[in-house]
This record gives structure tokens, sequence and C-alpha cells, in this order.
């Protein structure tokens, strides 16, 4: 019940992490979010507990791609570039290179304003949204593997894509 905001989806996704942890306390915590809701998992990335996180499509600011007579409501709603700067685990951002929704340079933005914690990993074909998540299941899974190594082994390179 109760109206959806931009408060509401972060609680949403947090009281979904606790849940995890709560289910596996000793278990590595790993994001994943696709459009609105990589907002919702870059914001979350910067708990103490969460060991990694991948999003696909997502945007840099909510303002930068909604509709220009909405821009002014939208300044400071959902700033994934604020949000990823935060973030001290591995990113990996998958974003397709043709997206027709959020360009492919949001991308390129976020990885800038992470400093050093994520890598892109672009897609290939039209747009993000009709990528079948069977197809990139095995690249997320590889990149939380590795994400779990990295913290096993502080100073680790991160620099570079899953193969």
């Amino acid at each position: 019940p109760g109206k959806p905001d931009e408060n509401g989806l972060y609680r949403d996704g947090a009281a979904f992490a606790d849940l995890a942890r709560a289910l596996r306390p000793t278990g590595r915590l790993y994001l994943f979010g696709d459009g609105l809701g990589a907002a919702v998992a870059l914001r979350l990335a910067s708990r103490a507990d969460v060991s990694g996180t991948a999003t696909l499509g997502a945007f840099d600011r909510f303002s930068s791609f909604a509709p220009a007579i909405t821009r002014g409501v939208y300044t400071d709603a959902f700033d994934n570039v604020a949000a990823i700067a935060r973030v001290k685990t591995p990113v990996l951002i998958m974003h397709g290179r043709k997206d027709q929704v959020v360009p492919f340079a949001a991308a390129e933005t976020l990885k800038r304003a992470a400093g050093g914690t994520a890598v892109v990993a672009p897609i290939a074909g039209e747009a993000y949204h009709s990528v079948d998540l069977c197809y990139i299941a095995s690249t997320v899974w590889q990149a939380f593997d590795r994400m779990g190594t990295m913290a096993a082994s502080p100073g680790a390179d991160n620099g570079s894509a899953p193969e």
C-alpha cells in the first residue's frame, strides 16, 4: 500500500537486501538492477555488507533523459552519478551501445564517477530493453565470481570486464 516514490523504492530495496542478509548472514550480497532498478541497486551498493553490483541500462541522472517538460521536477531525483561515487566495491555496468532510451554515454559517465570501482560491458544490438536476461546471466555471474575473488584478495585489479 501507499504511493510509490523515490525514497519508497530505496526502502523496498533495503528491505530486500536486509532479508537476503538475514537468510544468509555470512554469505556475500550482490545487487543487480535493470533500468530504474539500477538506481536502487547503486544507492544500496554503498552499504558495508554489499560485495558487488551489476547494472543494466542505468541512466546517469534521471533528469538527463526525462521528458523536457518534467526535468525541473526531477533535478535531484535518482542521481546515479552521486550514488556510484559513494560505492567502494566493484560495479559492472552493462549497457546497450544503441540504447534508444538511455544513451550509452550514461554508462561512460557512471564509470568516470565511480573512481575506478566500475567497468563497462557494452552490449551489442539495438537496445538493452531487448536483451534477454538469459543472454547476460553468465556475464553477470562471472562478474560476481570475479568480484568475490577480488574481495578475497585486497588490491586485486578490477580494471577490466569479465571475459
